[in-house]
């Protein structure tokens, strides 16, 4: 089954090259991740704060409770949120909606992610 894969890029001011930048670091690692044959959607909030939601985040999350997508990929974390609230609140969507999240800068790949916490198993508790 080919991956839907949305990137996800924000810029806080009009910079193109930054979020030129973005794209091609997410492109760059779509085959490390084993998404080389993916179709890509590209959701891009320029000259939009960290803080506040954009309207192609908006999009971006209508389009994943919908399932129009099931990866989403950004060049680093803090282009979801700069809250940790924010964060959470987006990693939390990514558990129920159960969509796979990438983040290459952070290594992060959710799909290596236990996302029950009734499996989750701590000896130090």
């Amino acid at each position: 089954m080919t991956s839907k894969v949305a990137f996800y890029l924000r810029s806080a001011t009009e910079s193109l090259s930054d979020i030129q930048k973005q794209q091609r670091s997410l492109l760059k690692n779509l085959e490390r991740f084993g998404l080389a044959d993916s179709r890509i959607s590209i959701y891009c909030d320029v000259k939009q704060s960290g803080m506040n939601c954009g309207p192609e985040f908006l999009r971006l999350k209508n389009d994943i409770l919908v399932g129009n997508i099931n990866v989403v990929c950004v060049a680093r974390m803090n282009r979801i949120s700069r809250s940790m609230k924010g964060l959470s609140n987006f990693l939390n969507l990514a558990r129920d909606s159960k969509f796979r999240f990438i983040s290459p800068h952070e290594n992060i790949d959710s799909n290596f992610w236990n996302l029950n916490p009734s499996e989750v198993k701590n000896e130090n508790l």
